[in-house]
């Protein structure tokens, strides 16, 4: 539930419930996260029941946000906030499909590799190693974000908010130097894999830019509702 913050105290209670809901989507993304961590952890070694598990995720938060966008349109909504909390929503969602495009382009390759032992070299595995340290930053982005809505003020949210633009520096970071290697070793690349690996590299980073999105579009709220 959201605690005592901006949020409980001045939003009506068709505001208040949506970002109540806002917390489901950040406690299925950290769910999600685990099994993406598992399949990059356990690759080779069957991946279809990481992927059903995200699947089933991924349709839970469509249904989520299905009812939350039908509840902005016709609740209880201040219009000044209405936009704001639909971009909020969609936003949250993607974070949602974006890991499960993940598990299923792992899934995929997964299943290509099986065929072929000229997909499994170990600097792949090295790439799923920097990808789950990815994904671990993205978990802690999702923990934060529950702290801003849960934060007691303002100014807290402010520098909860730059925790997360750290992480995803951090994650950028990672970004650049797996995509420097991957340009290194064309040579030794088969295309199949060097377009896998760039997917996912940019997909996963993708979740840390939609993080940043929401802490920005959560202080807009507060910022818009304090002044």
């Amino acid at each position: 539930m959201v605690g005592r913050n901006f949020f409980k105290k001045f939003l009506v209670v068709g505001e208040k419930q949506i970002l109540q809901e806002l917390e489901t989507f950040f406690n299925i993304g950290i769910k999600a996260d685990i099994e993406i961590t598992q399949m990059l952890s356990n690759f080779g070694s069957g991946t279809d029941r990481n992927y059903e598990k995200v699947r089933e995720m991924e349709k839970g938060a469509d249904e989520i946000s299905n009812n939350l966008h039908m509840e902005i349109t016709h609740g209880a909504i201040s219009s000044t906030l209405m936009g704001t909390l639909s971009e909020l929503v969609e936003k949250c969602d993607t974070i949602i499909d974006a890991s499960y495009f993940i598990v299923r382009e792992i899934r995929r390759y997964n299943h290509a590799a099986s065929a072929s032992r000229n997909l499994l070299p170990e600097w792949v595995r090295d790439s799923y190693s920097v990808f789950a340290r990815m994904i671990e930053k993205h978990t802690e982005s999702l923990n934060i974000l529950l702290e801003m809505l849960k934060s007691g003020n303002l100014d807290q949210m402010r520098e909860t908010r730059k925790l997360i633009e750290m992480k995803e520096e951090e994650v950028d970071e990672m970004k650049d130097d797996l995509i420097d290697s991957l340009y290194r070793e064309n040579e030794n690349i088969t295309y199949l894999t060097f377009i896998h690996l760039m997917e996912m590299v940019h997909k996963i980073d993708d979740l840390l830019d939609y993080c940043e999105d929401i802490s920005d579009l959560l202080l807009n709220i507060a910022n818009s509702i304090s002044a």
